[in-house]
């Protein structure tokens, strides 16, 4: 209750601040829902095993977070640098023997630690690159995915809701200082690579019988999706912004989701298993049904705004990107809506008692759905961008 009570205080001096404070992308709004995300994560009620480390963790990253927020040049740069040491340190405490894959998210966050680090004693060309190199460990791009989507399925506790929301919003916000002195052949070459990024983390997507791993992938798509519309325009726009807030907002509320049926039945529970929901827990199932909904980019949630701003605002040379874009798209329509109607319907399990909500979780999923309607029907400008 102390550590909600710390991310509420945030919230309310990033109101009260918000004049005073200096950003560098998406003006005031990243600040607002930063603390909310860390609030939705942690008012899921855990299993009474996991280690509480990570609701202190998850606190302190958010602190760190609107530090690398407000502030500009070297001290931004350490501020990544301190998160994303962090959390290869939290990975490294974390992991399992089982999962010999982790060592490769450990080693991109080192990578991009050390880079964020020394990136202001080099050239300012070699500064561009190394920059570029951590936003693409932020914001997961190929081949630099794997510190992301280890980190996002690895961790216990509410650290993997949460760095599901911070980790694209600080790439983002790193991206946009340098994403207009790119040149235009690496300008051309990243959007070769969110193309081949948007139809691999669909294909891992699709394969995955894991939710925190769909999810993963999946998000990996979409935020491929928008590395091709930066590196297509080499300017970061306010539909660009509430896309991004939006996708990774919508992950947080299913990771949450999928948080709350672990509390109810099990960390170890799978995917398939899990059915007939829509019984047991009716209030659960309406939230859930209208966060699966915004993350199919279904209208008027923020992501539908989002993405069609952006197909709006830009000019296609060639319509073969948005046939890449538009297939990821449908394939993850299919793929989401099948985990979500393969736990709400199906049989039910008799032997299940009707399992109610807890309040504080209830709240978690409902911030959700109202930050996405609010990101979808609200101007620009009164969402403060």
């Amino acid at each position: 209750m102390w550590l909600i009570l710390v991310t509420i205080l945030s919230l309310v001096l990033a109101f009260a601040l918000s004049d005073q404070l200096t950003t560098s992308v998406g003006g005031t709004l990243l600040l607002y829902l930063l603390p909310l995300a860390a609030c939705v994560s942690l008012l899921v009620k855990l299993n009474s095993h996991d280690d509480q480390l990570s609701l202190l963790m998850t606190v302190l990253l958010l602190g760190l977070g609107l530090g690398a927020l407000t502030s500009t040049g070297l001290t931004s740069q350490l501020f990544l640098a301190v998160i994303l040491g962090l959390i290869a340190y939290l990975l490294i405490k974390y992991r399992n023997p089982l999962w010999s894959s982790s060592w490769t998210g450990i080693g991109v966050f080192s990578l991009a630690a050390v880079s964020a680090g020394f990136s202001a004693g080099v050239d300012t060309s070699t500064a561009l690159n190394i920059s570029l190199l951590v936003s693409a460990v932020l914001l997961p791009l190929l081949p630099l995915q794997a510190g992301y989507v280890t980190a996002v399925t690895r961790l216990p506790g509410s650290l993997p809701s949460f760095l599901i929301f911070l980790l694209p919003v600080l790439g983002l916000n790193n991206l946009a200082n340098l994403i207009t002195d790119v040149p235009d052949d690496i300008a051309y070459s990243i959007s070769i690579i969110a193309l081949l990024s948007v139809v691999f983390g669909t294909a891992k997507a699709l394969v995955q019988s894991r939710v925190p791993l769909i999810l993963a992938y999946s998000s990996l798509a979409f935020f491929a999706i928008l590395w091709w519309f930066l590196a297509s325009s080499q300017t970061v726009t306010p539909q660009n912004v509430i896309y991004l807030v939006a996708v990774a907002f919508v992950a947080t509320g299913l990771m949450v989701s999928w948080q709350v049926i672990c509390s109810k039945y099990g960390d170890d529970v799978d995917m398939r298993a899990v059915h007939g929901l829509v019984w047991s827990m009716p209030q659960f199932a309406v939230l859930l049904t209208l966060v699966a909904l915004a993350a199919m980019g279904m209208p008027p949630f923020g992501v539908f705004a989002g993405f069609v701003g952006m197909l709006l605002t830009t000019t296609f040379t060639t319509y073969i990107p948005l046939i890449f874009i538009l297939a990821a798209w449908l394939a993850a329509s299919w793929y989401i809506m099948s985990m979500v109607q393969k736990m709400l319907f199906g049989q039910k399990q008799l032997e299940i008692r009707r399992i109610e909500l807890h309040r504080s979780e209830f709240a978690s999923l409902l911030i959700v759905v109202l930050i996405c309607v609010a990101l979808g029907v609200l101007p620009s400008n009164i969402t403060g961008i």
